[in-house]
């Protein structure tokens, strides 16, 4: 394999972080496409193959792209963490900023679903609160962030792979995982196929996008490959599209099917499209810029949140945002 020159490489990971400034947009549209998939569940609950229904599921496919491009961004800015600081240093940074918003939110949640919404009963005993607290029962969104803890956990074992003499063991760890761990299942899934599914590189799903986030990040693409990635994610996320419609017709309702490839290509696309944007503009205005980060440091917050938001919008303004995102796509759709 041709590896990027030294000076190149030099020159990405050691960027101003002004030019990082894409990175926070990133942050920003995700926290949106996260809650829009989940202000978007109404929609895909509605009447089978209904206008509703059908945009409903573009939204989904579309939106799916926000949890992986979070995964994308952890692997950009934290594979390589060992040139800032050491290990303990690394856990001591990562856990403190999600571990202890993340079970104070949940101990609130519960609170409030115990005590005002009654949806859950509350138990007095130890494997009670292991299971509220541990399985994401509390809030299903939190599934994710239990995630990223898992991923910190595994990314001081990947960082090596971050180190220049590493790239062609990263570049065949990425190409191996996602023809084996992605596209295979899938091949399988859609030609209803018989193999043995050991068959795989054996490293969790989200490691993938670790590597695959430092990778993009780090690395220059010519405008020939990126114009490549974007017709793959492109034309991976119809493929999803159609196959889902197609699959959803025949139970006569929706259902979510796993298209792993997809997603990655997804997400890879729009991580990549945003970083080779110019950002002249704003990095010229300090102010814009200001406002830009300070809302993406947001993210976090707005996530552990946006459930309840959700809640008390759907009871006293039922799907106001998601309503007309709807009904602005089924105009286009009927043009």
């Amino acid at each position: 394999m041709t590896e990027v020159p030294l000076e190149t490489f030099q020159e990405t990971i050691n960027r101003p972080r002004s030019r990082l400034i894409f990175i926070d947009i990133l942050h920003i549209i995700s926290i949106f496409g996260t809650i829009s998939i989940h202000h978007n569940a109404v929609f895909v609950g509605k009447k089978f193959d209904s206008i509703d229904w059908k945009v409903g599921l573009i939204l989904c496919v579309f939106y799916q792209y926000s949890v992986p491009v979070f995964a994308l961004i952890t692997g950009a800015m934290l594979l390589s963490y060992h040139e800032k600081y050491d290990t303990r240093t690394f856990f001591k940074k990562r856990f403190s900023r999600v571990i202890i918003p993340l079970f104070s939110w949940e101990l609130i949640q519960l609170t409030w679903k115990v005590f005002i919404l009654h949806t859950i009963i509350l138990q007095w005993n130890f494997r009670f609160f292991i299971k509220m607290f541990f399985t994401s029962t509390i809030d299903f969104s939190y599934w994710y962030l239990f995630t990223v803890i898992g991923s910190y956990f595994t990314i001081p074992v990947l960082s090596p792979l971050a180190e220049k003499q590493n790239q062609n063991l990263l570049i065949y760890a990425i190409i191996i995982y996602f023809v084996l761990n992605l596209m295979l299942p899938s091949i399988i899934d859609i030609f209803k196929l018989s193999i043995n599914l050991g068959l795989t590189l054996q490293l969790k799903s989200y490691s993938i996008y670790t590597l695959t986030g430092y990778f993009i990040n780090s690395y220059p693409f010519s405008l020939f490959h990126r114009r490549l990635i974007y017709i793959c994610g492109i034309g991976f996320s119809i493929f999803k599209y159609l196959y889902m419609y197609n699959e959803c017709k025949k139970i006569k309702r929706f259902k979510w099917f796993d298209f792993p490839s997809a997603d990655l290509l997804h997400s890879t696309t729009i991580f990549l499209f945003f970083k080779n944007l110019k950002y002249s503009y704003i990095n010229s205005h300090p102010l814009l810029q200001s406002f830009i980060k300070k809302l993406a440091e947001t993210s976090l917050g707005i996530y552990l949140i946006h459930m309840i938001v959700i809640y008390y919008e759907n009871k006293f303004f039922p799907c106001i945002l998601q309503h007309y995102i709807i009904k602005f796509l089924e105009l286009l759709l009927h043009f």
